[in-house]
């Protein structure tokens, strides 16, 4: 047999080895043993909470564009490296996702490192390796980092559950997220923010307003609060976000600009008293 038969031979079996593998890890059961409620938590329906008013309702604006389309360089880039993904995936994903399984590498074994209440790093580990894994929107799962997100003595996991909640848009997270905001570490609330920012709650504007008009909050925290009050056309969001234009920190009066954009696509610059006027005149826009 010549050493070309031998190659092709060795990279048959690997390949039908992978295959097989990626078979079994679709379909072993995955445990994911989630522990009961903790006493007090209360995560509650998002359905049954009912705004104060109607111009508290989140809102959406469908014609806001976050950025322009990409360049004819990057779209070259991106054209390139999917055709170079669909010629050399067979001969290199398939056959990593095998040797990944077989390594032990599987969400049984994730599972098990989420349960480890001796180590933080182990419980985070195990978390984003479930979420790779393709069990965002599983509800167990979900259950687990609302759980997490809520209770861990350990404020690296409950910012890494908020972060993950917030990957999967877990609706009924919003409490958690609403809670995060008055936590003691300001990675929980930059990362509590931050998920607002993508499934808003109407319970959430006057924690985020008090976050965004605090001084003694980190900058990223406050940038964070600016960008989720976007979805809330109410006279307390309107006038916090235009009290911050003329902020010291550049970076916060940017996104309260661009919220207040985003609320109206309207653009009256960095003038907090043109866009109180402007929101208090006859188009009436927060009506």
């Amino acid at each position: 047999m010549g050493f070309r038969e031998v190659v092709r031979n060795s990279s048959l079996t690997l390949l039908a080895a992978s295959l097989g593998a990626i078979g079994c890890q679709q379909s072993a059961p995955v445990r994911l043993s989630v522990a009961s409620d903790e006493p007090g938590l209360a995560l509650g329906d998002h359905s049954e909470r009912t705004p104060v008013s109607s111009t508290d309702v989140p809102y959406v604006n469908p014609t806001w564009r976050d950025e322009d389309p990409p360049g004819l360089f990057m779209a070259t880039v991106n054209l390139t490296g999917t055709a170079l993904g669909t010629v050399f995936s067979p001969f290199i994903e398939v056959p990593a996702k095998g040797i990944q399984w077989l390594s032990g590498d599987r969400p049984s074994a994730a599972d098990m490192l989420l349960e480890d209440r001796a180590s933080a790093d182990n419980r985070r580990e195990g978390m984003n390796k479930l979420a790779d894994f393709g069990l965002l929107g599983n509800p167990i799962f979900d259950k687990r980092c609302r759980q997490l997100a809520a209770h861990d003595v350990d404020f690296t996991v409950r910012a890494t559950a908020i972060r993950t909640a917030n990957r999967a848009r877990d609706v009924s997270a919003t409490p958690v997220f609403i809670k995060g905001l008055s936590d003691s570490d300001d990675w929980v609330r930059l990362e509590s923010a931050k998920a607002l920012a993508n499934v808003p709650d109407v319970n959430a504007a006057q924690p985020l307003v008090e976050l965004l008009s605090n001084r003694e909050q980190s900058r990223d925290v406050r940038i964070a609060a600016a960008d989720a009050l976007k979805h809330y056309r109410s006279p307390a969001v309107i006038r916090s976000l235009s009290s911050v234009l003329s902020d010291k920190t550049f970076a916060v009066a940017w996104q309260a600009r661009r919220s207040l954009r985003y609320l109206t696509g309207r653009d009256f610059g960095y003038d907090g008293g043109a866009w109180l006027t402007y929101f208090a005149g006859p188009d009436k826009p927060l009506g």
